[in-house]
């Protein structure tokens, strides 16, 4: 796919709990085209022209869209640009978001008994393919999803209906929050999942780098380890 740059607008902000925002954009396109799983950088400089030498931008992960012609984000405050990001963007502010990137599910061989293991807003990639027409290609997967607390559940809705149109397990979708449950437990998913699956990881920078050494240690090959790689 051609990278494209997008001068769009800030359409819709939802901020359903402390410090977590879901962000749509206009960007004045009848469609827009990605892939699940893809990424965009976003720059919210108010001074790029759009000619000049790329500005300061940040990685976030496109989350579905009813819109074709709108793109959305999940993030969550944690530093000084996603802090500019809160206090800076309102309705119809103008931003520039150049996509798409990343090719997380575009090399899946083995798509049955994939293992998605997300905290908190690290789900917005897999959210992209659980709502795309082609999640009915992966069998039987199993989604662990972390979270602060309930609070914080903006994707489970989403997430069941896409296992019942794809005639997934229910059981197949397990929720952790982090105030009750705990946190994620990276050995007990592998003592149940095992070598020779698929895992797809996504969260914070931390949780990427203990759960794929985890997954090392206990013999998985790296072909069968994915992970955002953002550059």
């Amino acid at each position: 796919m051609i990278i494209r740059k997008y001068y769009a607008a800030v359409s819709n902000i939802l901020n359903p709990a402390e410090n977590l925002y879901l962000i749509e954009f206009d960007t004045f396109e009848e469609c827009i085209q990605y892939k699940p799983g893809q990424f965009l950088h976003l720059s919210i400089d108010k001074n790029y022209t759009g000619i000049d030498q790329w500005p300061e931008s940040r990685c976030f992960s496109i989350f579905p869209s009813e819109n074709p012609g709108k793109i959305s984000i999940v993030y969550s405050v944690k530093g000084n640009y996603t802090m500019n990001m809160r206090d800076s963007l309102t309705i119809g502010s103008y931003v520039w978001i150049k996509l798409p990137y990343g090719n997380l599910f575009t090399e899946v061989q083995n798509k049955q008994d994939c293992v998605f293991i997300a905290g908190g807003t690290g789900i917005s990639p897999f959210m992209s393919l659980f709502c795309h027409s082609t999640f009915y290609t992966y069998l039987n997967p199993s989604i662990y999803l972390g979270l602060k607390s309930s609070k914080y559940d903006i994707y489970s809705s989403m997430i069941k209906n896409a296992f019942e149109k794809n005639k997934i397990p229910l059981e197949n979708y397990l929720l952790y929050h982090e105030d009750n449950e705990g946190l994620l437990n990276i050995n007990e998913i592998f003592a149940k999942h095992g070598q020779n699956k698929d895992y797809f990881i996504s969260g914070p920078p931390e949780m990427i780098l203990k759960f794929v050494s985890l997954l090392r240690s206990n013999g998985v090959n790296d072909k069968y380890i994915h992970f955002d790689k953002w550059d």
